[in-house]
């Protein structure tokens, strides 16, 4: 043979090689055998895109610092931008009650009434003797406490209320295992309708009963709030406040969810807080919890990250030193998915009524966490990035993140289609 053209064979072979071993390497082997349930077309960016990320490469870097650092999605903007007010880097105005939306007699018309003369049976009792559990006519009272002498009250009111979710039809609490609470906005009508189809559907999983709940704020387009209301009274599985629903008031919709969880489902043993492009897999997380390495009380655990705040005003994560001096955050859970013991849903709550509000939530609620003294557990199963979908893989892991509603439908069939196969 030309020695030329041989050369030339042995160049491209290795050149083959190298591309197949690069693409199963990176995760993107998907893209070669059209296999995985998750859709990749957002895999490779262009060289501009790219480019533009660099800066949010940076930023990731400083947020999770080196061990908690993971490649940055191709959802994440390249260039964030500041809608509040024009001609300010960064905005931070401490939640106001401007937005209040309905009169007050009109602001639950969705909620399941409930005879409450019933007596309320088999409710735990605290070292006072007292009921922990309310009946689901004092929920409302209970969640309306006046907070407002407190440093960060959080007094907003609830526009849709589900008091029944965590009680039978007789006013009894539920043996509650797992809550999980989904921070979603209203156009994501196909998240929620996915969610429900697929991962969120399971009522009870290994004999324990998981409850699904989204979680909502104030939208000024009354015809998404139509839509909404239709949408809660078909499915009984919404949450709703009155706070405006932007990027920065995510830490109110954290507190709103630790809030609900300890006066309307405070029975719960273990709660969730996760996102609506998330996938969760029920099975893993209630059969991990119900063993005897999850501690019942003062525990949290979930994807840890160890960073600290980035000054940069153009950054998403902007974080002044009038507001956060300090050059460490505590150890967070990221704010895409965790799970907690019960008990720490209303110790967070309480806490947070005596810190100054921070608008990165993860943090926000680390800070708590650490004044509670409750050291946040890493779950190397709790991914906070999207994972290249395989079988096996998505048979051990607990969450992952960035996936699409019509992936969300793949996975699951593709879960339970071979649900026989040992990994």
């Amino acid at each position: 043979m030309n020695p030329y053209l041989r050369n030339l064979l042995i160049l491209t072979l290795i050149g083959t090689v190298n591309f197949f071993a690069f693409m199963f390497i990176s995760g993107r082997s998907s893209l070669l055998f059209s296999k995985s349930p998750i859709a990749t077309k957002s895999a490779i960016a262009s060289d501009t895109e790219a480019s533009q990320r660099t800066r949010i490469d940076i930023e990731d870097l400083f947020r999770h610092g080196a061990h908690g650092y993971q490649p940055p999605s191709a959802k994440q903007p390249a260039v964030i931008k500041d809608t509040e007010e024009p001609g300010r880097s960064f905005i931070f105005r401490s939640p106001t009650n401007i937005s209040r939306v309905l009169p007050k007699d009109d602001y639950l018309s969705f909620r399941t009434s409930f005879n409450t003369t019933h007596v309320v049976r088999q409710i735990p009792v605290d070292s006072s003797g007292q009921n922990t559990v309310p009946s689901p006519g004092n929920l409302l009272a209970l969640y309306n406490r006046d907070d407002s002498a407190r440093v960060n009250p959080h007094d907003y009111r609830l526009i849709l209320d589900e008091p029944q979710a965590c009680f039978d039809a007789s006013g009894a609490p539920k043996e509650v295992f797992l809550l999980v609470l989904i921070c979603t906005i209203h156009k994501n009508f196909e998240q929620r309708r996915a969610i429900r189809e697929t991962w969120g559907s399971p009522r009870e999983t290994g004999g324990k009963r998981v409850i699904t709940m989204f979680l909502l704020a104030y939208n000024e387009d009354a015809r998404l709030q139509r839509q909404v209301e239709e949408e809660c009274s078909e499915h009984h599985d919404l949450l709703q406040e009155d706070f405006q629903d932007t990027y920065k008031n995510l830490t109110l919709k954290t507190i709103m969810a630790m809030k609900w969880a300890s006066t309307h489902c405070p029975q719960a043993s273990y709660v969730m807080k996760t996102d609506d492009d998330m996938f969760v897999s029920y099975d893993n997380l209630v059969k991990h919890l119900a063993s005897t390495k999850a501690p019942s009380v003062n525990h949290a655990e979930g994807f840890l990250i160890n960073g600290g705040p980035i000054r940069d005003p153009k950054s998403k994560w902007y974080m002044p030193k009038d507001i956060y001096p300090g050059v460490k955050y505590p150890p967070f859970l990221s704010g895409t998915g965790y799970v907690m013991s019960g008990d720490v849903a209303s110790k967070i709550y309480e806490e947070s009524l005596d810190h100054k509000y921070l608008h990165l939530e993860d943090v926000f609620v680390a800070i708590c966490l650490d004044a509670l003294k409750i050291k946040p557990v890493k779950n190397k199963d709790f991914h906070n990035w999207r994972t290249a979908y395989s079988y096996c893989r998505f048979r051990r892991l607990m969450t992952t993140h960035m996936v699409q509603p019509s992936e969300m439908h793949r996975i699951w069939s593709d879960q339970h289609r071979h649900h026989n196969i040992r990994c």
